[in-house]
């Protein structure tokens, strides 16, 4: 199925998830689980500023970092190693930065008609795009 946002998809974020489950030492012998990234082509909305009000910003957020919200377009379903908190490179239009993400599917979850949606509009996130 194609995304309905394909049209006018405006970003991309790179997440890293976990590689197959394989795990390394760094160098001072730390256990660290492999990764690779998951270049995900997504559709990202600003947030009004009535709208924003109702979000807290977060520690660590400059006055310039600013929220949106939208949709995944390829792949349409992020998989569950996603989660909120990640902190991935991003460019957004001509702009590169990070994109902190704040919510998954918040409104209906996953599950139910979380799924359904899911499957038809593709992942819901929102978060902040830092420059």
């Amino acid at each position: 199925m194609t995304s309905p946002f394909a049209a006018i998809a405006n970003a991309t974020i790179t997440f890293q998830i976990p590689a197959g489950g394989t795990a390394t030492t760094d160098d001072v012998g730390n256990v660290v689980v492999a990764t690779a990234p998951l270049e995900v082509v997504v559709y990202l909305k600003k947030l009004n500023l009535q709208s924003a009000s109702r979000i807290r910003p977060l520690p660590g957020l400059d006055d310039k970092s600013t929220y949106y919200e939208g949709y995944a377009v390829s792949p349409m379903q992020l998989p569950p190693e996603v989660k909120t908190g990640a902190k991935a490179p991003a460019t957004l239009g001509r702009e590169s930065g990070f994109f902190l993400l704040n919510e998954v599917n918040a409104d209906f979850g996953s599950s139910g008609i979380g799924a359904i949606l899911e499957a038809t509009t593709g992942t819901k996130i929102a978060g902040w795009f830092m420059f």
